[in-house]
């Protein structure tokens, strides 16, 4: 008759003990969870800033990101990419530019200019070639 006695005081002396044990492995598997996304996210920023700014490339840029981002270099790369990568809003803007040309004065003077430095980059690579053929 005495077991009973000392299991009912054993229970009712370590169940608070047990109960604040739960509650620190509960919170510690919280934080620890919590952690654990901010990392992921973190790991996964160029690809969400990629997402966000819309690039047109951004299936490649999640993938290079998935496979290289674990490397120092290849993490700037891809957020170097996710931050100067051309967008599909950029892209609808010369669209818009090239189809209605003298409706918005902006986009026909940023048209030209975007036109003529790529204009100038092409002229520049033909005569670099012309100069290596005939040198």
């Amino acid at each position: 008759m005495r077991w009973p006695g000392v299991i009912g005081v054993l229970i009712c002396v370590g169940a608070p003990a047990m109960a604040q044990d739960s509650t620190r492995d509960t919170v510690g598997a919280i934080v620890g969870l919590a952690i654990a996304l901010a990392c992921i996210a973190f790991y996964f920023l160029p690809a969400i800033i990629g997402g966000k700014r819309r690039i047109n490339a951004s299936g490649a840029l999640f993938f290079v990101n998935l496979l290289f981002g674990w490397t120092v270099l290849g993490w700037f790369l891809c957020l170097i990419w996710a931050a100067s990568g051309a967008t599909r809003a950029q892209d609808a803007f010369f669209e818009q530019a090239v189809s209605h040309p003298g409706a918005d004065p902006t986009a026909d003077a940023v048209y030209r200019e975007a036109y003529a430095k790529e204009r100038a980059r092409l002229d520049h690579e033909a005569a670099r070639k012309e100069r290596g053929r005939t040198g």
